[in-house]
């Protein structure tokens, strides 16, 4: 079969995008090493694409990584994100026994969209459509947390640290770091944050260009989720985000064989 022809620059375009399967930030010599280019003709592919929002640069190491253009293409994939992660969701329930929920952000606001009732007698509901502050609500904050920086970093501009209950967290400094513990760690907890004696722990779910889709979160009374109970949710959460964020086309390094 007669192999097809294609534009170089185009080539060399798409072959500087895969990098980034292999690292989120990468300078213009990571580039030139990983591709085989000139460091000029890097250069020049780098701006270009950054001009059309496929590429951004990080603010603190001035490297590069991947755009919201590119997640705004990736949301166009037909698979329906609620219908993909049903089983995942069901798998979580019925290995913690209390209700999932899957969310999204819509700005500055998580809005749950799919959920799966724990088995206990008291447990949490969740009614897909309700929305919540995403700095408060730990489905949407760990969203937040794995923002490209710069797009986090315009939301955070835009927030207002409301507090529902005395465990909000308010300070922009103190929210920063658990974003960054969030990123750390792989999750993020909400300890009675929104609602008193309401705990969630939350998880991300990424999509082929690492970019945080949506999460899944796992809900209930603090008098039953506290302690290690959290550790394990936290651990079962994990490996079912990471599962998911496969089968949406994520080859996240950590998944197990």
């Amino acid at each position: 079969m007669e192999k097809a022809k294609t534009i170089q620059s185009i080539d060399r375009a798409v072959d500087i995008l895969k990098c980034f399967y292999k690292a989120n930030l990468l300078g213009i010599t990571d580039l030139s090493r990983m591709t085989g280019m000139h460091k000029s003709t890097v250069s020049n592919i780098v701006l270009t694409l950054e001009a059309n929002g496929f590429l951004q640069q990080n603010g603190t190491s001035r490297k590069y990584e991947l755009g919201t253009e590119l997640s705004r293409l990736a949301a166009n994939v037909s698979a329906d994100i609620r219908t993909v992660a049903k089983p995942y969701l069901c798998a979580i329930r019925d290995a913690c026994r209390e209700t999932v929920s899957l969310g999204v952000c819509q700005g500055m606001q998580a809005m749950y969209i799919d959920s799966e009732k724990g088995f206990h007698s008291i447990c949490s509901i969740t009614i897909p459509g309700t929305s919540y502050a995403t700095h408060s609500a730990a489905f949407g904050r760990i969203i937040l947390a794995y923002m490209p920086e710069q797009e986090r970093e315009q939301l955070l501009k835009q927030v207002e640290l409301v507090s529902y209950t005395k465990n909000t967290i308010c300070d922009m400094d103190e929210l920063r770091e658990i974003l960054a513990q969030a990123r750390i760690k792989g999750y993020t907890v909400n300890m009675e944050e929104t609602e008193v004696g309401h705990v969630c722990i939350a998880a991300p779910v990424l999509d082929s260009m690492r970019y945080p889709v949506a999460s899944i979160c796992v809900s209930g009374p603090a008098t039953r989720i506290n302690g290690e109970r959290i550790e394990e949710i936290a651990e079962v959460l994990k490996d079912q985000t990471r599962e998911l964020s496969w089968a949406l086309g994520c080859r996240h390094p950590n998944r197990k064989a």
